[in-house]
């Protein structure tokens, strides 16, 4: 009987701190750098309406802790969604992810779009 009410009294315990725990509202909750976003009104992007801005701006120019950050706020399989769907990755953060996320190349927009573009040489 003891231990049932231990148990119980635990899991009580347990949704009142992730109730009183704060909510991720900006993306200066996730600690992200203010660089990444340099250049527009930063102050109006919200997590959801913005969510491929904030991950292409992380995958392309943030750090990892960053990457594991918004990771974590996002999941594995939005991310994986948005960046299957940029037009734009360079070919090491293009290889990342391939791995990362366990998706061939050929199924990135951005790989199809610079099979469509060769340019003349490629350093």
């Amino acid at each position: 009987m003891l231990h049932t009410q231990t148990v119980t009294r635990a899991t009580l315990d347990l949704l009142n701190s992730m109730q009183t725990s704060k909510k991720i509202e900006h993306w200066q909750d996730l600690s992200l750098s203010p660089t990444l976003f340099w250049d527009t009104d930063a102050s109006a992007f919200g997590l959801e309406s913005h969510a491929k801005t904030i991950v292409e701006r992380v995958i392309l120019h943030g750090t990892w802790p960053e990457f594991k950050a918004i990771l974590g706020y996002y999941g594995k399989d939005r991310i994986r969604d948005i960046l299957v769907r940029l037009r734009y990755l360079d070919n090491r953060t293009l290889s990342f992810c391939s791995a990362y996320f366990l998706v061939p190349k050929s199924d990135f927009r951005c790989y199809i779009l610079k099979q469509s573009n060769p340019t003349h040489w490629n350093y």
